[in-house]
């Protein structure tokens, strides 16, 4: 949550002004993982999806690559 005002401006924008394809933000009190995909056209990210646990998150850019969500907020 700290870093949460960070992680949605200036490091998203920065990202976005590099040409970064995809921006994948974890959102910790949700256990949830947001996956934004830049759109060149508007120079700026879009959120594609939002996923959870009993979720995998995949991404068209690493084909083969699958995570599970609860994994990734296991304690």
């Amino acid at each position: 949550p700290s870093t949460e005002e960070m992680d949605r401006g200036l490091k998203m924008e920065t990202y976005a002004r590099h040409g970064v394809p995809e921006y994948w933000m974890a959102i910790a009190e949700q256990e949830a993982i947001e996956v934004y995909r830049l759109d060149p056209a508007a120079g700026a990210y879009r959120l594609i999806a939002t996923y959870r646990r009993g979720d995998r998150v995949t991404t068209p850019l690493l084909p083969g690559l699958s995570i599970d969500v609860a994994q990734i907020f296991a304690v």
